[in-house]
């Protein structure tokens, strides 16, 4: 990995210039985050297996299960604005829009693609290290032994010792009770 050369943070550098993947100014790393989404990756996959073909957005918006309207209308923005997909719109109506690859939209097809042929193979193994991870966790945390005995014998007072372990003691950031003054619910008229 270079560095990019001095000039304006953010803005790219002469064609074929790397940048710095762990400045948070990179170019290299904004592009990373919106052609690393799961619904990118769809949506070129989907794009990828009709090129050089069109879809329509209904049609695109079948085939890519569990993708809302709006989620799937955003994507093709951020792809088309990049360059990624061409968007043509039939003076219909309603208006019929189609979406293709670009032939850089097309060569983005076969990074993606090893990256979820990657994730196909391994996600069984990242699943079970979640899992061990979970019980890991569940194991070490401590177990709730009940109630405070003062709150069974209403007891739970300021004055009381058991008072100051109860959690609506706390001062709130906003309000600014603290220690010894009972948390109220918020009045209907606020």
């Amino acid at each position: 990995m270079t560095t990019s050369k001095p000039g304006s943070p953010g803005e790219p550098g002469e064609p074929g210039e790397r940048g710095d993947l762990l400045d948070p100014l990179c170019p290299t790393r904004r592009l990373l985050d919106r052609v690393g989404t799961k619904w990118t990756s769809i949506a070129v996959k989907v794009l990828a297996e009709e090129a050089p073909a069109e879809l329509r957005f209904a049609e695109l918006r079948r085939r890519v299960p569990g993708i809302s309207q709006k989620m799937l209308s955003v994507t093709l923005q951020s792809l088309v604005r990049d360059g990624l997909v061409a968007r043509r719109v039939e003076p219909t109506v309603p208006p019929a829009v189609h979406y293709r690859l670009t032939e850089l939209g097309r060569s983005l097809d076969e990074p993606l693609s090893a990256l979820r042929e990657w994730a196909e193979t391994h996600m069984a193994q990242i699943s079970r290290n979640n899992r061990l991870a979970d019980e890991s966790a569940a194991a070490a945390e401590p177990r709730n032994a009940g109630p405070c005995p003062a709150d069974l014998a209403g007891r739970a007072t300021p004055d009381h010792p058991a008072w100051k372990h109860r959690p609506h003691t706390q001062v709130h950031p906003v309000r600014g009770r603290g220690a010894g003054t009972p948390s109220r619910a918020p009045d209907a008229a606020r």
